[in-house]
């Protein structure tokens, strides 16, 4: 599968193909982040339900890589996230699977 890298203040997000595509049309296109309408009308140009959009949106949303006060803004341009505005947030999160996974592996010697 191919993946592209965007790097968010010293943390390297890896974005799927079509995150990247969604990505892409974002920056091209920033009124798809509040208005249905657009995104309804540019999903359906690029071949995509308005649903698969906005679930690809809230991906990016959730990697910190799209500022979270464009949410529910319509009449203002949404803005990507500037490089390391959410690091606290990649940071913690990065952090949380680190943790979890020494516990899974913890775990999985104990009981085998």
């Amino acid at each position: 599968m191919f993946t592209s890298g965007v790097v968010l203040g010293i943390t390297m997000v890896d974005l799927t193909e079509h995150e990247s595509r969604v990505f892409d049309l974002i920056k091209q296109n920033p009124e798809i982040l509040g208005s249905k309408q657009a995104r309804t009308k540019i999903a359906s140009d690029m071949g995509m339900s308005e649903k698969t959009l906005r679930n690809r949106i809230g991906d990016l949303r959730r990697y910190g890589l799209l500022d979270e006060t464009s949410r529910k803004q319509e009449s203002t341009t949404p803005s990507i996230t500037q490089s390391g505005s959410n690091e606290l947030n990649q940071s913690t999160y990065v952090m949380a699977w680190v943790i979890a996974s020494v516990a899974s592996l913890a775990i999985f010697i104990i009981y085998f």
